[in-house]
């Protein structure tokens, strides 16, 4: 069974390509977002919160953020574990 979800990615860049196109509903699922102009700098503390690159998942019923995994995500390429 998967679950519908529209991909909300809080960026001034474009994106070419979302992968994979399909997930379960276990959570866990390495999710790549490619494309350019994504955040340089992916850590986002305190006072600079507003830093970074931000993933959220949505539906009708609600909203998920997939964590951004910040080692492996690039101003090319965000990288995200669906919850």
């Amino acid at each position: 069974m998967y679950l519908s979800f529209s991909l909300h990615l809080y960026v001034d860049g474009i994106i070419d390509h979302v992968g994979p196109r399909n997930i379960g509903m276990g959570g866990g699922v390495k999710l790549t977002i490619t494309g350019i102009g994504f955040a340089e700098s992916q850590f986002n503390f305190g006072a600079e919160s507003h830093v970074g690159n931000k993933v959220w998942l949505v539906n009708e019923y609600e909203q998920k953020e997939c964590e951004v995994f910040v080692e492996e995500s690039t101003p090319e390429r965000v990288i995200c574990f669906t919850p």
